[in-house]
């Protein structure tokens, strides 16, 4: 079945692709989750090491109250979208009223207005694997042709979002010592335990990671860590 790709839409697609920024990037990509009829996106990029404690960083426009939730109750490990889309690529249409597994995260979803909505996931490239859901608080029908452009929409930001936010930036020159206490952060080690490993004060530790946060452009040693397996920094 051949399906129409709207002239409004293409040109939003295209305006999205001359983000320069993830700012930009998310900030365009709002203008689109509005015109396809949803409310809400959610966008989780997911480190694929350390394997024992891998990271995540996660963006979206849900309402404040049910990311505080979300946060709180550590619902990035249970979310079932998220789960199914860890697992395949292959796209995922949910209803939080009529899935019966994992009630308890459902019910509050549906309490917080997020009724239903749409997933895909992509590999980005050997180190991280993105999520992308839409979401409305009302039920919505995927038609046919709103299923051709939630696909297109979504390969076209996973390639924007890796070309845009994922790119190597040359110029961050970490030293050895601060990758070092990168690798040990993201193994869930603390400054003291870290201090305890290198046999250094913990002063030290948070000197080298201060840096490495403020060469990383990020807010925490976690985002720190984060980043730094993100742009293949070994």
């Amino acid at each position: 079945m051949d399906v129409f790709i709207s002239d409004c839409f293409s040109q939003l697609v295209q305006n999205l692709t001359f983000s320069l920024s993830c700012r930009q990037l998310f900030h365009k990509l709002n203008d689109i989750v509005q015109y396809l009829g949803f409310d809400y996106y959610a966008y989780s990029v997911h480190a694929a090491f350390p394997v024992s404690n891998p990271s995540f960083v996660f963006y979206s426009n849900y309402p404040d109250e049910w990311k505080k939730k979300y946060a709180k109750n550590n619902y990035p490990i249970e979310d079932p979208t998220i789960i199914h889309g860890l697992k395949t690529s292959l796209p995922l249409i949910w209803r939080a009223n009529e899935v019966t597994k994992q009630k308890n995260f459902w019910e509050n979803a549906f309490t917080h207005k997020i009724r239903c909505g749409w997933t895909q996931s992509a590999v980005l490239n050997p180190h991280n694997t993105a999520v992308f859901t839409m979401a409305c608080k009302k039920q919505i029908d995927v038609s046919h042709q709103l299923q051709s452009h939630l696909l297109t929409l979504s390969a076209t930001f996973h390639n924007l979002y890796t070309k845009v936010v994922l790119a190597e930036v040359p110029d961050i020159n970490l030293t050895k010592r601060e990758i070092e206490i990168l690798k040990w952060c993201s193994d869930g080690k603390t400054s003291e335990e870290i201090a305890m490993i290198l046999n250094v004060k913990k002063r030290t530790i948070s000197f080298h990671i201060a840096n490495a946060i403020n060469k990383l452009n990020v807010n925490n040693k976690t985002s720190a860590a984060v980043r730094a397996v993100q742009l293949k920094i070994p």
